[in-house]
């Protein structure tokens, strides 16, 4: 039995399970309800998240010294992001480094380093708010807490290990001279240099981070207007602490696109909200917000040259 294929799948079937046991006309008849005046506040969001995340990331690079257009960069951005939608823990963000290196003629080291950093400034961000919700609901649940908090530590150590060389050089030493095959040695070696090659100073990524802060107040606002169009009984100080924990449980490696455990997670933490209600809340947020923008990537990654890339990894 192949684990790896059916791992992704527990989510969708976590899904199709409460879509039973809630009833799937009782979703329908949730969403039948929804406010359609809310629906046009719709393109603003969509359209200030996507020039941010980019605009995120174009700074990252530039502090890399890696020279590209905006334009381009939205365009690589936009594939990763649509290929993110297919992949568990939104390993398809990762793509955008061999697009980049395709773009730009650097070697993959140096592609990996920014677009690493993005992610990693993305999931802190995300880390920080899911601990301060924990502490929102810590009289109910002192587990939320303490899982929470040990993400936090172990983004904190990641982050320790990711910008300082001095403090990996060790480990990554002792792994490459007697774990590492003899003939993958030489290629590792030169990725890790380039990796570390103009990688940018801790200090220099105030502005990255600040985006990345106003990019998730943006996704928690951009999906309580949902909630709003819904008329759901929750208010926007428990959403915007709340919901991270859900996010965190849509990126396990057991579902794709956070397909039934976001779901799950969503009804544990609002118990005296009707389940068919936040299910069709969280399904009709995934594709008004991430599937919809996600067929522009789709759109990039057909082009003649995007098509071909894709197919020599």
């Amino acid at each position: 039995m192949n684990w790896k294929k059916i791992l992704p799948l527990i989510g969708i079937i976590i899904l199709i399970g409460l879509l039973y046991k809630i009833g799937f006309m009782k979703i329908i008849s949730s969403i039948s309800t929804i406010n359609p005046i809310y629906l046009l506040l719709i393109p603003v969001f969509i359209i200030s998240g996507l020039f941010i995340q980019t605009w995120k990331w174009f700074l990252i690079l530039k502090k890399q010294k890696i020279r590209i257009k905006f334009e381009t960069a939205f365009r690589i951005h936009m594939i990763g992001y649509f290929y993110a939608m297919l992949t568990p823990a939104k390993l398809g963000y990762l793509l955008k480094i061999f697009y980049l290196k395709n773009e730009t003629g650097k070697s993959t080291g140096e592609c990996a380093s920014g677009v690493i950093i993005d992610r990693f400034l993305d999931m802190m961000v995300l880390a920080l708010f899911a601990l301060a919700g924990a502490l929102v609901i810590i009289n109910t649940s002192t587990n939320a807490l303490i899982q929470v908090s040990f993400t936090l530590l172990l983004f904190v150590t990641g982050g320790i290990f990711l910008f300082s060389k001095k403090v990996n050089h060790f480990t990554l030493k002792t792994a490459y001279n007697f774990i590492m095959p003899e003939k993958i040695k030489k290629q590792t070696k030169q990725s890790y240099q380039d990796f570390y090659k103009n990688l940018p100073e801790v200090t220099s990524l105030i502005m990255p981070f600040l985006l990345t802060l106003i990019n998730w107040l943006l996704i928690v606002t951009q999906t309580y207007i949902i909630v709003l169009a819904f008329s759901l009984a929750i208010s926007y100080f428990e959403f915007l602490f709340l919901f991270p924990l859900a996010t965190i449980a849509g990126l396990l490696p057991i579902t794709i696109s956070g397909l039934g455990t976001r779901e799950i997670t969503l009804i544990a933490l609002f118990p005296n909200v009707p389940a068919e209600s936040l299910v069709a809340m969280s399904l009709v947020a995934l594709i008004l917000y991430s599937y919809a923008p996600a067929l522009l990537g789709w759109i990039y990654s057909f082009k003649k040259d995007e098509y071909k890339e894709i197919h020599k990894i």
